[in-house]
């Protein structure tokens, strides 16, 4: 793969892992507060939010690794799933910069 085709095939990725992050936003978050699903959910399962988020990251993984393995999910877009990993790394990455008030520039 050229460093061309790699960009596209990553700038693919990106985009529409933001598209679904934008969309499911819409459903599991409000516009004061992006990680309200993930502070909900951690305090009915009485852990924290980052093992919260890192739960979802898990069953996320566990779809490609089925792909690694050959085994690709019925009605399942592929894209799709690799763009969900992405999305929780980067949701769990929020988390834990709000929780330790580490800000970003």
């Amino acid at each position: 793969m050229t460093n061309k085709e790699f960009a596209m095939v990553c700038g693919a990725l990106r985009n529409r892992a933001s598209n679904i992050l934008d969309q499911r936003a819409e459903a599991y978050a409000t516009d004061q507060d992006r990680l309200a699903n993930f502070k909900e959910m951690s305090n009915r399962a009485g852990i924290t939010q980052l093992q919260v988020v890192h739960l979802f990251l898990q069953k996320g993984l566990a779809v490609l690794d089925k792909i690694a393995q050959g085994k690709t999910p019925p009605g399942e877009e592929i894209l799709d799933r690799f763009a969900d990993a992405l999305n929780y790394v980067q949701l769990m990455y929020a988390v834990y910069v709000e929780q330790t008030n580490q800000k970003e520039d």
